[in-house]
């Protein structure tokens, strides 16, 4: 199991929203990403991979689904 990176040592933009250069590194670091980093204020995320689109969201739950 990996460990966590201490979040607060992360930048982030006036906003409120993490900086890229923040989820970066903590991927780095750890090969971990929080959800947080990936969707901001946003409820989905397009990811690009290959070629093909995927679109990641976030249910009212709180449970991730990943479409193509």
């Amino acid at each position: 199991m990996q460990s966590r990176i201490d979040m607060e040592s992360t930048c982030e933009h006036e906003d409120g929203s993490p900086c890229h250069c923040s989820a970066e590194r903590l991927l780095r670091l750890s090969g971990v990403i929080e959800s947080s980093y990936l969707f901001a204020k946003h409820s989905e995320v397009e990811i690009h991979h290959e070629g093909d689109v995927y679109r990641l969201r976030v249910t009212r739950n709180g449970k991730l689904i990943l479409n193509k």
